[in-house]
């Protein structure tokens, strides 16, 4: 593959999920704190070579748009097809505009969401040369039945069967013409394999990884959950940041304090709301993926911002973070200060913080201390609060 070679992906996610089950597009699942079509994203977002990912939404769809990583300044959008094979088709064409004709299509499963990045770099290294591409797959190990009215008929030799997977990577070209044949023969291809099959091209097989399972029943995100896991544990995906923040005393009646209006004899100088604990926490949560810092993000010097609420800036930098593939394990805040107390309100701190970030409230700790009337916080002269963050990828 030379250096000019294109890789593109496409996710088909027009499917309602009959089979799931549940009422509910297999894809919306949720496994911990993201649905499953977010965690599919997020592992081919980890190949930073790739250009763009087109997902294709059913024409009914108003959740998939809604999700904070489908805002990933490299995810956009088609109408998908009734089958998948159309969904497919929908967004090579919206490609025909930027890719070139012997780029690569990654093709993923909306419903596979334990990709590693090691598969995804396993393709393409063995398929860079391939004039057509291939699939990841892996050997079937189950003894398998030939079946008629639930009664066995016989045992298929399973010694040539292999169960394909995706991403499932194709010539841009070569994808295109397939599946325009299969549409116009009107022939029915459950993978982009079957269709590059039908043309008599020749695709490959690259050795995929058991963990890169399929979500096709509702007990399948169990395990799916269990190898997610298995992969942050193993690969240490953890993220920690720290931050900080100080505003001194001035005219008013209260302080906000993590989004709670904490009543007191002044107030604090500050060009938005002055809210110190949640300005810190917006710092770490930046640090931790160096992002740099709140006044990057929110200058003092722009007027849009001028009391601004502290709690809207917040969520605008968590879904940053969303849109990177990575969600809040926890969060420590202290503030620091004599005065005001915050003890009272501390539980209603906690549950204003964890529904501006949508996470539970056993993910937040707020505590205060003083500084023994040392230092300005101890002349009673402002407030400062520090906090620390751990962030866990998705993936």
């Amino acid at each position: 593959m030379s250096a000019e070679t294109g890789i593109w992906a496409i996710i088909p996610a027009a499917g309602t999920g009959s089979r799931f089950g549940s009422g509910r597009a297999k894809q919306y699942a949720r496994i911990g704190n993201a649905t499953v079509l977010e965690y599919s994203i997020s592992a081919l977002l980890q190949y930073s070579n790739l250009q763009k990912i087109v997902v294709a939404l059913h024409p009914d769809d108003t959740q998939g748009k809604q999700l904070p990583l489908l805002q990933h300044e490299k995810v956009c959008f088609v109408t998908g097809g009734a089958e998948r094979a159309d969904s497919v088709l929908q967004a090579l064409c919206y490609l025909r505009d930027f890719a070139k004709q012997d780029d690569f299509i990654l093709v993923h499963d909306a419903a596979r969401p334990c990709l590693s990045y090691a598969d995804v770099q396993k393709l393409i290294d063995a398929l860079h040369n391939d004039p057509v591409g291939g699939i990841l797959a892996v050997p079937t190990t189950d003894t398998l039945k030939n079946v008629d009215a639930m009664n066995i008929v016989g045992t298929v030799d399973r010694s040539a069967i292999w169960q394909a997977q995706t991403p499932q990577m194709f010539r841009f070209a070569v994808l295109l013409e397939c599946l325009q044949h299969a549409q116009q023969k009107k022939q029915v291809v459950t993978d982009e394999a079957s269709a590059i099959e039908a043309c008599n091209y020749s695709a490959k097989l690259v050795l995929g990884s058991r963990s890169n399972i399929k979500i096709t029943y509702p007990d399948d995100l169990a395990l799916a959950a269990f190898y997610l896991r298995e992969t942050v544990e193993s690969g240490m995906t953890f993220r920690i940041g720290q931050g900080y923040d100080v505003h001194r005393f001035g005219n008013g009646d209260h302080i906000m304090l993590c989004g709670v209006a904490v009543p007191h004899t002044q107030g604090v100088v500050a060009h938005s709301d002055g809210d110190v604990a949640i300005h810190a926490l917006c710092d770490a949560l930046l640090g931790a993926l160096a992002l740099g810092d709140i006044g990057m993000h929110f200058p003092d010097t722009d007027a849009a911002y001028k009391n601004a609420d502290s709690c809207v800036l917040l969520a605008h930098i968590y879904t940053l973070i969303l849109q990177r593939g990575w969600q809040l394990s926890n969060t420590d805040i202290t503030i620091i200060a004599e005065v005001p107390k915050v003890l009272p309100y501390r539980e209603k701190m906690q549950q204003r913080l964890a529904e501006v970030l949508q996470v539970s409230i056993d993910t937040i700790s707020v505590k205060a201390t003083t500084t023994e009337k040392l230092g300005f916080e101890g002349r009673k002269e402002g407030i400062a609060a520090q906090a620390v963050v751990m962030l866990e990828s998705m993936v």
